[in-house]
């Protein structure tokens, strides 16, 4: 009988966690616009598209690159890393009063860099958090122009 009623506690805890977890955002609605390249320049605008009632923030920007760049910058609040031929991340620095990450609704822009290549489509990744539960939130990919070789 302990058994049966140990076996039947797992089995509804387990349903529960999967019922839990498939209402969970699985996807982030963040994107990322790029202005027509100009004389090597690059300049990217993060947008959160999420609703105002989301918690959702947005506060990491990776963009794959095949290309040498040179000439960094990103908005105030943020920093990066790179290795200037494959990726660029940027993040959140400074956030203490909310400032610097990307909430829902608002776009952010001040992110770019030159490089002498053509462009053609190269892969982002923007990662959110909520904050009202301190927890990594979900991801958002997509394509964006970037150089190439």
């Amino acid at each position: 009988m302990r058994r049966t009623v140990r076996a039947v506690f797992y089995a509804l805890g387990f349903m529960l966690a999967v019922v839990a977890a498939s209402a969970q955002q699985t996807t982030f609605a963040g994107t990322v616009k790029a202005d027509t390249p100009k004389g090597g320049r690059y300049s990217y605008t993060v947008i959160n598209n999420e609703p105002q009632t989301s918690s959702l923030r947005c506060g990491v920007f990776y963009i794959q690159l095949m290309a040498t760049i040179s000439s960094i910058q990103c908005p105030s609040g943020w920093s990066y890393t790179t290795d200037k031929k494959n990726y660029i991340l940027f993040y959140v620095t400074s956030d203490a009063d909310g400032i610097a990450d990307i909430r829902p609704g608002q776009s952010l822009s001040g992110f770019g860099f030159t490089s002498s290549k053509k462009y053609v489509k190269n892969s982002y990744y923007l990662a959110s958090a909520d904050f009202s539960k301190n927890i990594q939130g979900p991801f958002a990919t997509g394509v964006v122009a970037g150089p190439s070789p």
